[in-house]
Formats: structure tokens, sequence, C-alpha cells
């Protein structure tokens, strides 16, 4: 197998946001626990950052209240542009 030198390595942030992409929604409970599994403490406030930039969503209260019973943490949501 060979190792192409050549590919930067994605960033802690790049994971983060295709990890997120790939499980659609995700809680800020997983988020941390990504972020542990990781070696990536910023990952909530990572995910904070994401949303400003407008790359992914903060699911509504009355949306979360509907899929997730009455779930009091932050679920956030990949935003399809």
């Amino acid at each position: 197998m060979q190792t192409d030198f050549f590919i930067k390595p994605a960033s802690k942030k790049e994971q983060l946001l295709e990890w997120i992409r790939l499980k659609k929604e995700v809680k800020s409970h997983e988020l941390i626990a990504w972020g542990l599994q990781n070696h990536y403490i910023r990952a909530d406030r990572t995910a904070r950052d994401l949303a400003q930039a407008g790359l992914i969503e903060r699911i509504p209260k009355e949306e979360k209240a509907y899929k997730f019973c009455n779930c009091k943490e932050d679920v956030w949501r990949y935003k399809k542009i």
C-alpha cells in the first residue's frame, strides 16, 4: 500500500463537519464524545463556530420536542447548501 504524501490531512474542524454530515443530526453529548475519542476538546465550540458560519444549524425547540421528546441539550443538523 502506497501513501500519498502530497495530500494534506483533514483538520479536526473538517473531520467534525464530515462526521456531522454523515450522522445527519447530532446531540451535544455525542459531539463531546466524538471530541474525546479524537483528542479534540473544542468539538462543542467548533460546532457553534460552524453554525455561525452557516454550515450547520441548531434544531429549533419545537422540532426538537417533536423528534426527541423534551430534550434539554442542543441538537445540530448539517445544513444542505
